[in-house]
């Protein structure tokens, strides 16, 4: 698989990607920041000569990955791509190479929950608790509506991204 394989590009994605060759291939991103590390992915910033946009790129590396898991991230990407929802980032494009699965998604301006409520000192004033309740209880619903027989296994403050 030497030039990437395009899985999927969604009506989301920005028009000046929709088309674009380069779109399936890692070598046409640079990595502008490392944004964090799990046990088979990494996520990093990055950006392209055809977008002025900043994107997320969450990585899901081949070494680190079984069978079984690679139709996880298969499924993953079909229910992502299906939802719609202003209270879930969206995902914009998926392709694949020999050493991974890259998903590019819209950039969380405001990092992820985990690294907020650490960054202000382990908790949070009720106002804000509220409000961040709230945006998860929608999302949530709004995946519940869209796809019904989806489970939020992977909700947890680590994998939440705060965009306003």
């Amino acid at each position: 698989m030497e030039s990437g394989n395009l899985l999927i590009v969604t009506p989301a994605c920005p028009a000046e990607l929709q088309d674009w060759n380069g779109l399936r291939s890692l070598k046409n991103w640079s990595v502008e920041a490392h944004l964090g590390e799990g046990v088979h992915t990494s996520v990093a910033l990055v950006s392209c000569a055809n977008s002025t946009q900043l994107f997320a790129l969450k990585m899901y590396h081949r070494d680190r990955l079984t069978p079984e898991l690679t139709q996880q991230v298969r499924r993953e990407i079909k229910l992502h791509a299906s939802c719609r929802s202003s209270r879930v980032i969206p995902l914009y494009a998926a392709f694949e190479d020999d050493d991974g699965i890259y998903l590019l998604q819209q950039r969380a301006a405001l990092g992820d929950l985990f690294s907020h409520i650490a960054d202000s000192g382990g908790f949070l004033f009720e106002d804000e608790a509220k409000t961040i309740v709230w945006c998860l209880v929608n999302a949530v619903a709004a995946l519940h509506q869209q796809l019904s027989r989806w489970l939020a296994q992977g909700l947890e403050p680590l994998t939440t991204s705060l965009l306003r």
